[in-house]
């Protein structure tokens, strides 16, 4: 019986210490107060810093296209090179498209293009301002973000240093309901339904693009430690 309340006690207190470590304020990042604290519940929401300090981060969704297609997505990540190979299947299309470093390609039925370097470039830039990005630097307290809170508190910036890399919509609980940036010169935001546990996540059950052209829906995803052994020669 001791040995069984002694096990009962341990998993109790290393319950309230998982919970504590996972809600901890974000100090290495800037901001006032109230900045921080939404950032951090922010991450919080999402799954925590412990899944998200992680280097490789895969996703499947489904995709409801504009087109009028569905499309099965595995789409992977490498959060810290900060590049992503996505994997889509629609009922007459194999699409992959793989955004790396120094070089970007597509290949679309088999038929293989490498990507120029200003479209590189701005899908780069889109990939730094994405949420999965932004959720790594704030689980690793990058110092170079700072984080404010505007519109009523409402509306959470990121920035990276000076630049405004995107935002957050949250609810009276703290809660992202919706993210936004710049993209190639556009607003580009989206909004989304209810969170649950997908695998090692937290994710939104459904998105939605500002204009409805793209929606989604979450099914699973997973976290390893290593990087990514994603590249062009898997095209």
């Amino acid at each position: 019986m001791r040995k069984k309340m002694s096990i009962i006690c341990a998993l109790v207190v290393s319950s309230i210490l998982y919970s504590q470590e996972d809600t901890r304020e974000l100090l290495g990042i800037s901001g006032d107060g109230a900045s921080v604290s939404a950032a951090s519940k922010i991450l919080h929401n999402a799954g925590g810093r412990e899944v998200w300090s992680k280097k490789t981060f895969i996703v499947y969704e489904r995709a409801f296209l504009r087109s009028g297609k569905i499309a099965n997505l595995k789409i992977t990540r490498d959060l810290e090179k900060i590049t992503r190979l996505i994997e889509s299947k629609t009922d007459d299309t194999v699409y992959m498209e793989y955004i790396g470093v120094e070089n970007g390609c597509t290949n679309r039925n088999g038929e293989r293009a490498e990507m120029e370097k200003s479209e590189l470039e701005v899908e780069r830039q889109g990939l730094k301002q994405s949420p999965y990005y932004v959720y790594h630097r704030l689980a690793k307290e990058d110092s170079n973000l700072r984080v404010e809170l505007t519109e009523n508190e409402n509306r959470l910036n990121v920035y990276d240093r000076d630049q405004l890399l995107c935002w957050f919509l949250i609810d009276a609980t703290g809660q992202q309901y919706s993210w936004g940036n710049i993209y190639n010169g556009a607003i580009n935001q989206h909004f989304y339904g209810p969170y649950k546990k997908m695998g090692d996540a937290i994710l939104p059950t459904w998105g939605s693009a500002m204009d409805g052209g793209f929606r989604f829906e979450y099914l699973v995803s997973e976290f390893r430690d290593g990087p990514a052994e994603i590249s062009c020669n898997l095209l």
